[in-house]
């Protein structure tokens, strides 16, 4: 049976980063360090996820929080630990998203 959630106090915020076919598996590393030591350690993180495209120009993450304000205090809180990867990433397009309907089976 399917689930349908209309969970309007959930935000995301979705990032895809273009990155060179031989930089992507060091930019998910990256991605996967920072969620896993700073993310996972806010206040109001609910869930993450990290893709990456298989023509390997491009990682993807999403991150679940609980409030508007949870999702921009990230923001402040990953400035100096992007300064790692910044020098290998050719675009990053992130935004907070309101989360209006997931259905699940």
């Amino acid at each position: 049976m399917a689930v349908i959630s209309n969970d309007r106090n959930v935000i995301e915020l979705i990032n895809v980063i273009t990155v060179e076919p031989d930089d992507q598996q060091a930019i998910v590393d990256n991605v996967r360090e920072i969620l896993k030591n700073i993310a996972e350690k806010q206040p109001g993180f609910i869930s993450s996820k990290v893709y990456k495209s298989l023509d390997r120009t491009r990682v993807a993450y999403f991150i679940r929080w609980r409030s508007q304000d949870d999702g921009l205090a990230w923001f402040e809180d990953i400035r100096d630990a992007l300064k790692v990867a910044r020098s290998r990433v050719k675009n990053a397009d992130y935004h907070l998203y309101e989360l209006i309907e997931s259905i699940s089976l």
